[in-house]
């Protein structure tokens, strides 16, 4: 996942700055050895050299230690951009399921605000850090290995035995942050329900009611965080206690060498400093491990995310051929809704799809489209890629300008896609959160608009409502002009454009009957029924 954010020459450049900003952890060692040895020698002319040796080391190392920290916070910068793209691209792109759709919508919500902020704090920074504070700790070792091999086999020994503690806590780290993630799931989808069931919640006089069961999953959720970060902090005091003794123990066994002159004094000391450069990183950076175990769950999902995205297949927009339903049945939640269902839609066919509420013209429209799959009978859409549009009922505007929401750029509305959708002057050239500034009828048209300039075949469910007669007449006839395949159900019908339609479907009694020719549908029971002048 990480390898990824960045070109080769970039970890490169890191590993370069890396190396010389671990310097850092050998200059004062050094110091101390070479002052140790020249408080011998009482030459002030070798002092100001060791002085001035010093100077430019740790001003080089200093340099270091600051590229570092920027392109920490840069490649920080440049990780979120990619994953969050690799997230939203693999919500956008997946097929459309209305069973599993609501849920995918919440999870998503969840990872990009939640589960990517804790990504960010346990992973993205400390990914730099971890391998700095293992840089520090290798050059000091290689250093003190130079100096006196079996002092630095000691402090090395000693060194390692925290290591012991983040294979100890490993799991329940893991089984902490599994449980944060599914209460702060149901965290946010309590939310999205109580916000989206607002007014329902405030008729019936429930507010108090909803108020102590939403405090009481933001409870759970809170009590979760605070367990992983209890447990996270067990575990850096563990390693915090055992590294002082490790720190400690390993001086004491080189001051007894020193006593019986099997080592020299000024090794000792500059070990001893070293191996602070080696032992305090290494508790680090098992720290940071401690860290990257903390989200390794939401790393496997990214992981899995990017090689789902990699794997996608390029989109091809193909003509439609046409769509074949034979003897389809649709039932849903053990009921029947759709029964006897044959038909055959070619391209530059015009349908109008017309029934009572809760017919199944909704369904029909998602059978059509392959967003629903039959539950008996044959389906075939010829190419299965082609470029086939749904428009639903409800209206999705975006926050942004009018031109961007009608064509997804800032190209320019013409004259005449104005006068057919009443785009007019009163239409605000920036369209506030959730079309907050514009009425229901000019959502419907913006969407419209947008609809007709971006599929040659479109479905579209109830495509007039909250327009005029006069709105809805104008453009059923722009739309019946401009589409090729046109597939539309309504309560509205314009008797002015009814001819330009080449079949009628009436949905009633779950089944779909299908007439071919306008003078048939008017004598259907539907049209007598509901139309009938």
């Amino acid at each position: 996942m990480i390898n990824r954010v960045w070109s080769k020459p970039k970890y490169l450049l890191m590993s370069i700055v890396l190396v010389l900003a671990s310097l850092d952890g050998v200059v004062i060692a050094d110091l101390f050895k070479n002052l140790i040895e020249l408080t011998h020698q009482a030459n002030e002319k070798a002092f100001l050299a060791l002085i001035e040796k010093i100077l430019i080391v740790y001003a080089l190392v200093g340099i270091s230690n600051y590229v570092y920290n920027l392109m920490k916070y840069r490649f920080a910068f440049d990780a979120n951009l990619f994953l969050k793209e690799k997230i939203v691209r693999h919500f956008l792109v997946q097929p459309f399921d209305p069973e599993t759709q609501a849920n995918i919508k919440k999870e998503t919500l969840s990872f990009m605000l939640n589960d990517m902020k804790l990504l960010e704090t346990n992973y993205l920074f400390p990914f730099f850090d971890f391998y700095l504070y293992i840089s520090y700790a290798t050059t000091a070792f290689i250093y003190s290995l130079l100096l006196d091999p079996v002092l630095a086999l000691v402090f090395l020994a000693f060194s390692l035995v925290p290591s012991i503690v983040p294979m100890i806590f490993k799991k329940p780290l893991a089984k902490k942050t599994d449980h944060w993630t599914d209460c702060n799931q149901d965290y946010t989808e309590r939310m999205n329900e109580t916000v989206e069931g607002a007014e329902e919640i405030k008729e019936f006089h429930q507010e108090e009611v909803f108020l102590s069961r939403m405090m009481k999953t933001i409870l759970g959720s809170e009590k979760a965080f605070l367990d992983l970060h209890n447990l996270q902090s067990l575990s850096l005091f563990s390693v915090g206690t055992i590294s002082v003794l490790c720190c400690v123990l390993p001086l004491a066994i080189g001051g007894f060498w020193v006593i019986h002159q099997q080592a020299s004094l000024a090794n000792l000391v500059a070990v001893f400093f070293a191996s602070d450069r080696i032992i305090t990183p290494l508790k680090l950076s098992i720290n940071i491990y401690n860290q990257f175990n903390s989200v390794k769950t939401i790393r496997g999902k990214l992981e899995r995310i990017i090689k789902a995205d990699e794997q996608l297949p390029e989109k091809e927009q193909a003509a439609l051929q046409g769509i074949l339903i034979k003897e389809g049945k649709m039932v849903l939640k053990d009921q029947l809704i759709l029964q006897d269902i044959n038909m055959e839609l070619k391209p530059y066919d015009k349908v109008l799809v017309v029934g009572e509420s809760g017919a199944g013209k909704s369904v029909l429209l998602n059978l059509i489209r392959g967003n629903l799959s039959l539950t008996d009978g044959e389906y075939k859409r010829q190419p299965e890629d082609a470029n086939l549009l749904l428009g639903y009922q409800k209206d999705c505007v975006f926050k942004d300008s009018l031109n961007f929401n009608i064509f997804f750029s800032d190209k320019k509305i013409d004259e005449k896609l104005k006068n057919v959708f009443d785009i007019q002057d009163q239409f605000p050239h920036t369209i506030a959160y959730q079309g907050e500034n514009i009425s229901g009828g000019q959502a419907k048209r913006i969407n419209l608009a947008r609809l007709v300039n971006h599929g040659e075949n479109l479905l579209l469910d109830e495509p007039f409502q909250g327009l005029s007669s006069k709105q809805s007449e104008r453009i059923e006839s722009y739309l019946l002009h401009q589409t090729h395949l046109l597939v539309l159900t309504s309560h509205i019908l314009h008797e002015e454009n009814l001819p330009l339609y080449s079949m009628f479907i009436v949905v009633e009694n779950k089944k779909v009957h299908i007439y071919r020719d306008l003078a048939t549908f008017k004598q259907s029971s539907y049209y007598q029924r509901n139309h009938l002048a």
